[in-house]
């Protein structure tokens, strides 16, 4: 597909599949001693459809420019200061279940400061390239090439994208989708809906109405027609 920018959607985005394989083969592109580190960045981006430049500023201090709140007990939200955003307005979006759980999964005692933990010894600009280059490398230790036939290792955007993808997929509305992941109009929301193919569509419908296992019935002909 054709390369957009950074909030379009005509790139493909990565399956929950492939996103697992590159949490795995993180292993194989990062010092052992990171590992936790970096497969912790991996997850909040892709739980949490943030960029990598506000991952990067992500803090347990509730006055950081983005900064984790624990709305009720263990349930968080994202906040941001309008300096960290594109929109440059302060927004305070919900967290999927996901996301708190992993936010759960780091022990009260280490709730302080920075959250992201990867090359914190750079300075932010070097510090995100590299950081950058590290999440591509992971992605072709894990052969995952958003373009079939070309090494176009999957980069941090590339986990935004997929997010949004993945909420639409599970039968998030477009109206909560478009807080969620702070976008200005709600056509490029939308955007991402007209991208579903026919099983998409299909597994979205049935799945929501907790038909996991549908087969057809071949009695409805007496339950939609009593005689």
């Amino acid at each position: 597909m054709i390369a957009g920018n950074e909030d379009d959607n005509t790139e493909r985005s990565f399956t929950t599949e492939e996103y697992e394989r590159m949490l795995s083969a993180a292993k194989k592109a990062v010092p052992s001693e990171d590992l936790k580190d970096w497969q912790f960045l991996m997850n909040a981006m892709w739980l949490s459809g943030i960029r990598l430049s506000e991952a990067m500023q992500l803090t347990w201090s509730r006055t950081g420019v983005v900064a984790i709140i624990e709305r009720r007990p263990g349930i968080f939200c994202l906040s941001f200061k309008p300096e960290g955003q594109k929109n440059n307005k302060r927004q305070i979006i919900p967290c999927i279940p996901e996301m708190s759980d992993l936010l759960n999964s780091v022990p009260k005692s280490e709730r302080t400061g920075f959250a992201i933990n990867v090359l914190q010894d750079e300075q932010p600009g070097p510090r995100k390239v590299k950081v950058r280059e590290v999440i591509k490398s992971i992605s072709k230790a894990a052969s995952v090439s958003l373009t079939p036939g070309v090494e176009d290792w999957a980069k941090p955007h590339d986990y935004r994208r997929s997010f949004v993808t993945k909420q639409v997929l599970d039968g998030v509305s477009p109206f909560l989708l478009q807080k969620v992941a702070r976008h200005e109009n709600i056509q490029t929301t939308l955007k991402y809906y007209l991208h579903l193919d026919l099983d998409g569509m299909l597994d979205t419908m049935y799945d929501r109405q907790g038909h996991t296992d549908y087969r057809p019935d071949t009695t409805a002909e007496k339950r939609f027609f009593p005689r």
